[in-house]
């Protein structure tokens, strides 16, 4: 079988040469193993984590959590429609009002980093992988909040923490999005009372 002519190394753009040279250097590593001792298969880190932690992270979801759907059902029980994580918004919002162009982000403690005790708790093992996630998303969050107001829309967040009265919930929809008056059908198609 004919071989393909090779290229010179200048033949590619800096990153493709940069990108040839870590896979030649890889494919040299992995075909020639060290002298004097035996191939040693690397671990993944999370091999070490017992199953029992591994079960509880994959059981977290990014969406449709219970505080979010909370939000969402007492935002349709008022009466107002929306969509649920446009990702053509930048953060992609939990709760998105087009019509208003008003957004809602549900936030994790834990998980945004908020000044109340779940938040602001760091586990124990680990502690600077957790702080640098936790500023990443911090950092993430404010950036898409900032964009979402250059692009003019309001943005309200919810936490957590503060979602336990479903009343002052309510009112802070009601505050956020505007009084909607309720249309009450009488029966007939061209009578509405409000």
């Amino acid at each position: 079988m004919p071989q393909s002519p090779t290229r010179s190394i200048e033949y590619f753009s800096a990153p493709q040469r940069m990108v040839y040279c870590l896979r030649r250097d890889a494919l040299t590593k992995m075909t020639k193993p060290p002298k004097n001792r035996p191939i040693q298969a690397v671990q993944p880190k999370w091999q070490n984590v017992p199953e029992s932690r591994r079960r509880i992270m994959r059981a977290i979801r990014s969406r449709d959590t219970g505080p979010e759907r909370m939000v969402r059902s007492l935002a349709h029980r008022i009466g107002y429609r929306f969509r649920v994580c446009r990702k053509d918004l930048p953060g992609c919002p939990d709760i998105v009002f087009p019509r208003l162009r008003k957004v809602v982000f549900v936030h994790g403690c834990f998980w945004h980093g908020h000044d109340c005790g779940q938040g602001v708790r760091i586990p124990a093992k680990n502690r600077r992988y957790w702080k640098e996630k936790i500023a990443r998303t911090c950092a993430r969050d404010e950036a898409a909040e900032i964009a979402l107001r250059k692009l003019g829309w309001d943005v309200d967040v919810f936490w957590e923490c503060e979602l336990t009265n479903h009343a002052d919930i309510k009112s802070r929809l009601l505050k956020f999005l505007g009084a909607r008056s309720k249309r009450i059908w009488s029966g007939s198609y061209d009578k509405f009372t409000s």
